[in-house]
């Protein structure tokens, strides 16, 4: 017989639990698992999707996919208006783009998901993927035209996405959204089956109009994308998937690609000089409490020298050697907690470096998306 852990014990949620130590760490390990397991309800479709995203975001061992995808079926059961649970539920159930047509489950995830939320490109172009997944080069080009009206390139939140980024704004940010190397896979594949649907029919005269469509959306990605580095580098790669496939017929598209890639190679570069930044302010940190700790063990030290003397101190007040030996032990105890243990301190003050860093990057992203605008509009006149 095995007892539940004791924070259920003591009467407190178990997935509220989870979810503060996610929210912590920043990391779903067996622990956060087990607590979003127990916690999880048959009729509350966020705790459900929690359960079923923490399952696709556990580290190897950890993940099951085919749990994850059932329990977000069941989730988009309850929830048939969240067009997040929907795109998760899409996404739980395609499997590996371009390996083999993606299950009905999918595509009518990927479906709702893009009417629910027809102004995002998002969904538009992972029902795209699962469509021409089938092998149907009609139904992805109406999927396309279906996204004519989308103006909005931003990635879905995973169920605690809102509640991580206030916790870590930059940190966290991946963590936040719903699967995102999985999204990322969706966009490219959708792109790319753009391009080898134009040279499938460049006998048929059709290429152009098709090569116009995914010049289309590459711009929209590029100017619909929030001012985070993620979104940004996603629209920059559809960007250079649509100039590969402008190289054969137009002139100078080499040139512009080489050009984007130069913008986005000074991006990167600036964006490491903000992750040094945050790398810096975690030294500080450590060296602080690192400090704290050397001179509670010198206070130990003296202290245990000092409680040795058998004559009295020269001074009336003088502090007791062993007072000054248990504070030093309190004050390595408190730089070792200080980083050994998450803190509201510690909390608060990554959190004020975090958002700093996310200002200088939405000012970076500006910039740079300025510079590809500027590059992207001669190639698509």
């Amino acid at each position: 017989m095995r007892l539940p852990p004791l924070p259920e014990l003591l009467g407190r949620d178990p997935f509220e639990t989870a979810r503060g130590r996610l929210l912590r760490t920043l990391s779903v390990d067996a622990a956060v698992l087990r607590g979003l397991r127990r916690g999880a309800r048959e009729d509350d479709s966020l705790r459900v999707a929690t359960y079923a995203w923490a399952l696709g975001v556990a580290p190897e061992g950890l993940a099951q996919s085919e749990v994850s995808a059932d329990q977000y079926a069941l989730a988009a059961g309850l929830s048939p208006d969240d067009p997040h649970i929907q795109f998760g539920c899409g996404l739980a159930h395609a499997g590996g783009f371009g390996r083999r047509a993606m299950p009905l489950a999918a595509r009518r995830g990927f479906a709702a998901a893009a009417k629910l939320d027809p102004g995002n490109l998002v969904g538009h172009l992972a029902l795209t993927a699962a469509r021409f997944s089938t092998g149907d080069l009609a139904s992805g080009l109406r999927c396309v035209d279906g996204a004519a009206g989308a103006d909005r390139f931003r990635p879905f939140r995973s169920p605690l996405g809102d509640q991580i980024l206030d916790a870590a704004p930059w940190l966290g940010y991946s963590l936040a959204l719903l699967w995102p190397q999985r999204t990322g896979t969706a966009v490219r594949y959708a792109l790319t089956s753009l391009v080898a649907a134009a040279t499938a029919r460049r006998r048929r005269d059709e290429a152009p109009e098709i090569l116009a469509r995914l010049d289309s959306l590459a711009g929209r990605m590029l100017r619909g994308c929030e001012a985070r580095a993620d979104d940004f580098l996603q629209a920059c790669g559809g960007l250079q998937v649509a100039l590969a496939a402008r190289e054969a017929t137009a002139s100078g598209a080499a040139e512009q690609r080489h050009a984007v890639s130069e913008v986005v190679r000074e991006f990167l570069e600036a964006r490491r000089k903000l992750a040094k930044v945050f790398e810096g302010e975690a030294r500080k940190v450590l060296g602080g409490a690192g400090g704290t700790v050397a001179a509670g063990l010198v206070a130990v030290l003296v202290g245990l020298a000092k409680s040795r003397r058998r004559w009295p101190p020269p001074i009336p007040l003088a502090v007791p050697g062993r007072l000054i030996a248990w504070a030093g032990v309190g004050l390595a105890a408190l730089g070792a907690a200080a980083v050994a243990t998450p803190n509201p301190v510690a909390l608060a003050r990554r959190k004020r470096v975090e958002e700093r860093l996310l200002a200088a990057e939405a000012e970076l992203v500006e910039a740079a998306r300025a510079k590809l605008v500027v590059l992207w509009e001669p190639a698509t006149t």
